[in-house]
């Protein structure tokens, strides 16, 4: 091997400063970026505090979360994130905040004590919301069934009136119709038996008048100014009559009491037609 000449140790000598400036120089400027991004997080955090103290505990999180991405470093601000949310009682979002920083903290971390409580609280306290918000949607749920039900019972109950006030309209349409038909009955009841009436009297007299002229006899007792046959037909039509009549006032009689009892709408209300010594009496009772 040869050795090297004197001339050539100046020059390494150089070469080696440079690269001693060159590591100096690359420190220098990791370092100052290094400060520069914790001093941005610290600023950041300050701003923090500041929302903290107004009670902005949504915000005063959203801050420290993002001096926590800026410097990782420091854990601190995880913890204070996770604060905030407890602050605000966002349970879900607290125990997300508190684990997040007990994966990150040491385990020698002074506040990893104070997190693991403030964690086991933030679990039992979304527990509890949940209950209770299974709780309050159950009841929503059976307040909206009561409802439904009620208004399920008031649908009824106000058809069943309109059924009622309808069969109550139709009962007065037919009941002022039945009393048409009733006083409709009465009169052509009335007319029948006044014409059976007259028909009666009528056959009563043409009898009376037979009977005299079948007295009307000679010495020997022969019926005279009536022959057998004219006799016999007058004493038919009178009888025919008479029949004619007494049908007409039994109908008139049963007609006109039919009226009467749907007028008066007592179902215990009677009639009859009662024979007398002269003719026929028609009777109600009432």
């Amino acid at each position: 091997m040869h050795a090297p000449s004197a001339k050539a140790g100046p020059h390494l000598r150089y070469l080696a400063g440079l690269c001693a400036l060159g590591a100096i120089l690359l420190c220098s400027t990791a370092w100052g970026q290094a400060v520069s991004k914790a001093e941005e997080a610290a600023a950041i955090s300050y701003v923090a505090a500041s929302k903290a103290k107004a009670k902005q505990w949504r915000l005063c999180s959203q801050l420290y979360r993002q001096a926590a991405t800026i410097d990782p470093a420091t854990v601190e601000y995880l913890y204070s994130a996770a604060l905030c949310e407890s602050k605000a009682k966002r349970w879900q979002e607290a125990e997300k905040a508190w684990e997040i920083f007990l994966r990150r903290a040491p385990t020698s971390h002074a506040l990893r004590a104070k997190a693991s409580k403030r964690w086991q609280q933030a679990k039992e306290e979304r527990k509890k919301a949940a209950d209770a918000a299974q709780q309050a949607a159950k009841r929503a749920a059976e307040q909206k069934a009561a409802q439904k039900a009620a208004a399920a019972a008031a649908a009824k109950l106000a058809a069943e009136r309109k059924a009622k006030a309808d069969a109550a309209a139709r009962a007065r349409a037919a009941a002022g119709t039945t009393r048409l038909l009733a006083w409709g009955g009465v009169g052509a009841g009335v007319v029948a038996a006044a014409a059976g009436g007259w028909l009666t009297f009528d056959a009563l007299d043409q009898a009376d008048a037979l009977e005299e002229q079948l007295n009307n006899k000679d010495s020997a007792g022969k019926v005279v100014g009536i022959d057998r046959d004219d006799a016999l037909a007058r004493q038919e039509s009178a009888n025919t009559r008479m029949a004619i009549g007494v049908s007409l006032m039994t109908v008139g009689a049963v007609m006109a009491g039919a009226g009467i009892w749907w007028l008066s709408g007592q179902p215990a209300t009677s009639s009859a037609v009662v024979p007398t010594g002269r003719g026929l009496v028609w009777a109600v009772r009432f």
